[in-house]
């Protein structure tokens, strides 16, 4: 085996690669828990979804603003099906999440506007520990929730 041959293995898809990255938007709240504010943030594409969810949990490089996510929050699974992002959470997320009709509608705008910029995605439906979430606090959830640009604070 010629060292030419060795090289054209290498690059053969689905060998092990550096993943590669992508830019994406997160949604944070701002002070005042009006709006949502985009963070961008480099993450790795191979588990994007998963990734950018946890994005969420993590501190905004600006200060002012505030993640929506609790961080002590597991992320189950991430399945898509027809478009649907079914995010199973756990119980730590309903629990430990700052609960007030406000932050509810900005928590769920948070993690439907982050989600639905991914190709293939147009919604999200929450689970926690495998249940369907209908109702977050006051919040109809039943629905699948899409993009919601009016929560959104462009800078």
């Amino acid at each position: 085996e010629t060292a030419e041959e060795e090289m054209a293995e290498e690059e053969q898809p689905g060998e092990q690669t550096e993943a590669e990255e992508i830019t994406i938007n997160v949604y944070y709240s701002d002070q005042m828990a009006e709006y949502l504010i985009p963070e961008s943030k480099i993450i790795a594409s191979e588990n994007k979804y998963v990734d950018a969810l946890y994005e969420l949990m993590k501190k905004p490089i600006d200060s002012s603003l505030t993640p929506l996510v609790p961080d002590t929050a597991i992320i189950n699974s991430v399945t898509i099906e027809e478009g649907n992002a079914m995010v199973d959470f756990s119980q730590e997320f309903l629990d430990d999440r700052f609960a007030s009709d406000t932050v509810d509608r900005l928590l769920v705008g948070s993690i439907g506007n982050t989600l639905t910029q991914f190709t293939g995605i147009n919604s999200v439906t929450l689970y926690i520990d495998g249940e369907k979430l209908d109702n977050l606090g006051g919040l109809d959830i039943k629905e699948p929730v899409f993009s919601q640009n009016d929560l959104i604070k462009n800078n």
